[in-house]
């Protein structure tokens, strides 16, 4: 597929690495674009009478609108008391986000490298009770790196509830939780390519790439997700060499790679999503190097998007 002289639409979204939520991607745009106030014209009172408002309907029995949309879709959605009212919840729905989610119970819990979902003591919430689609993604094609758990397979269900097909690459090792997330996304009628392999490696990031375009016929939307981060509470003292080489290659190199062999399958208003962080921007000393890729990504994106 030939490259668009058009601008591919780059994007940064910030995941705070203390914080296992989800974090929506937000666009990082050249220049704002210029929106002119209008003032808000009444009709006459004559006019009024001639088109009176719409009379409001009686309110939904929610137990009735929860079992009709498993009816139809298979899939429940969220459901919460307050007082004696019974209201669905999804993520369309305004909320204090300071009680949004539910808090871990076991914040003291270690897992080896590289982690794996299916093991935590706190399940994390990935959207599978709470998105809802509306086919904003009907028919797209898209890459996610580090799709296996987190953000990634939440990033993976979030698309294939839009309607989008997925390549999914994640390590080896984490063969259990792809499982999972390619459940959560052919449960959804989309398709779920997978494509394991360490992205430290140039060849691996071809692969990836060349297998959504032999899969899937093309990219829509490349999304740079994975990332190694290793705290080190004696700052530069204690990350040694491997572990700074480590860090760089999966969070840097392997984002250029991916963009790089990407752009050229990728046609005009195609998208690419960059996972940057608040160590961007406000970084800890004892992440050092991974708050020093963060940064990177920023200036990364926004150079790639001029």
């Amino acid at each position: 597929m030939a490259q668009s002289d058009e601008p591919v639409r780059v994007l940064t979204g910030s995941a705070d690495p203390r914080s296992h939520k989800k974090i929506i991607p937000t666009q990082i745009t050249k220049s704002p674009p210029t929106v002119t106030a209008r003032p808000m014209v009444l009709p006459s009172s004559m006019e009024w009478m001639k088109h009176p408002p719409r009379q409001t309907l009686p309110p939904l029995n929610p137990a009735t609108v929860l079992t009709s949309h498993r009816a139809l879709t298979g899939r429940r959605l969220s459901r919460e008391w307050r007082g004696t009212e019974q209201t669905m919840r999804d993520q369309t729905d305004q909320t204090d986000p300071t009680e949004q989610y539910d808090q871990p119970e076991h914040t003291d819990e270690q897992q080896p490298h590289p982690g794996l979902t299916h093991t935590m003591q706190d399940q994390p919430d990935h959207g599978e009770d709470s998105y809802r689609g509306s086919s904003r993604l009907t028919g797209k094609r898209a890459v996610i790196t580090g799709a296996d758990s987190g953000i990634g397979r939440a990033v993976a269900l979030a698309f294939a509830r839009e309607g989008a097909d997925v390549v999914l690459s994640y390590l080896e090792a984490e063969e259990v939780d792809a499982d999972a997330t390619v459940s959560l996304v052919e449960a959804e009628g989309r398709r779920a390519i997978r494509c394991p392999g360490d992205i430290r490696s140039e060849e691996t990031c071809q692969k990836i790439i060349d297998t959504a375009v032999e899969q899937l016929g093309g990219i829509d939307v490349l999304v740079n997700n994975a990332a190694y981060q290793m705290a080190q509470m004696g700052g530069i003292a204690d990350i040694t060499t491997e572990q700074f080489d480590q860090v760089m290659k999966t969070n840097l190199y392997a984002m250029f790679w991916l963009c790089k062999k990407a752009i050229p399958h990728m046609e005009a208003g195609a998208t690419i999503i960059n996972t940057s962080s608040v160590q961007a921007v406000n970084p800890s000393p004892e992440l050092l190097d991974y708050a020093t890729t963060k940064a990177g990504i920023h200036n990364f994106t926004k150079a790639l998007a001029q």
